[in-house]
């Protein structure tokens, strides 16, 4: 089997190029070993240690791109939120009380600083010692607030500013701020991560795709997504998604997806075993509405304005 998805994941690879190719063989590979990881240590120790989250703090944004991975600008305005500080330190208890570490935080959006708790919703992730290393993802069209910097600077070790760069993207020269960001940063001893720009796969129309168990499997495998994403439900909870696009499915009621299998709910109720059975399942109903593996074969210029 695990032959077979390796056959599949270097020839449909190879279809986009080389070079992401090369990038999504490791990808491939860090995202199997790491739910390997996963499974030794709780079957070993009775302990979740869970390596990636990212969360969508708030679906507003300035932005409103074409190709948006996560899908955001296809939320319905009804369906749109941000989320408080109250409601996220609640989310967040409740996963942290269930698991012994959790490697990468990823805070963003739509646009995390539009929300006007996202001062503390930094802090309070940098200060949980379970969390290891906090990243605030920004397109770099807001700058930092003096409340994100004054937190920000006391983790010098565990934060860091991640800007989505979309200068490739001539269109947006005018309201891209990344060298002011990186400038301030660098003054109050931040850490910033800011790739080159680089080229976006289009994200096709939503579509539904008849694949069986088997198929649907092997789909999500070839992906190798690393992203493990939350969102906000429309009851006013929060639940954990396989990636942030299936949680926009639910956001937007398109498909069938279940708790307990396709994602986990971030309430009172939750337990380790929840935690562990949507991480380790490999048969998600948003993969049949997915089509990342024929999107990848095209590339366009980042952050395409709608």
């Amino acid at each position: 089997m695990i032959v077979k998805d390796i056959i599949n994941l270097l020839y449909t690879s190879l279809k986009g190029g080389i070079l992401f190719s090369l990038s999504h063989w490791f990808i491939y590979m860090a995202h199997h070993l790491s739910r390997l990881q996963m499974k030794v240590l709780y079957t070993l120790t009775g302990n979740i240690y869970m390596i990636y989250l990212e969360v969508v703090t708030t679906t507003r944004c300035t932005l409103k791109c074409r190709h948006c991975i996560g899908d955001i600008p296809e939320i319905k305005k009804d369906a749109q939120y941000s989320i408080s500080f109250e409601e996220y330190k609640n989310y967040m208890d409740n996963l942290l009380k269930n698991i012994k570490s959790l490697k990468l935080v990823r805070i963003l959006g739509g646009e995390p600083l539009l929300n006007k708790d996202i001062d503390k919703i930094i802090e309070y992730a940098l200060k949980q010692s379970k969390i290891k290393q906090v990243y605030l993802v920004t397109n770099a069209t807001v700058m930092l607030s003096n409340e994100v910097v004054n937190v920000l600077k006391k983790y010098p070790q565990k934060a860091t500013v991640d800007i989505s760069n979309y200068s490739a993207n001539k269109e947006l020269a005018s309201k891209l701020k990344i060298k002011e960001i990186i400038e301030i940063c660098k003054q109050n001893n931040i850490s910033v991560n800011c790739p080159e720009s680089y080229l976006w796969n289009p994200i096709s129309p939503i579509k539904y795709h008849r694949r069986n168990t088997k198929e649907n499997k092997r789909y999500y495998r070839s992906c190798a997504s690393l992203c493990v994403g939350m969102h906000k439900t429309p009851d006013g909870g929060a639940a954990v998604f396989p990636c942030l696009r299936a949680g926009t499915l639910f956001l937007r009621k398109i498909g069938n997806q279940t708790e307990g299998k396709d994602y986990f709910r971030l309430d009172n109720k939750l337990q380790k075993e929840d935690i562990m059975k949507v991480h380790l399942n490999e048969d998600f109903d948003a993969c049949r509405y997915c089509n990342f593996l024929e999107d990848k074969r095209k590339q366009v210029l980042p952050a395409i304005q709608k």
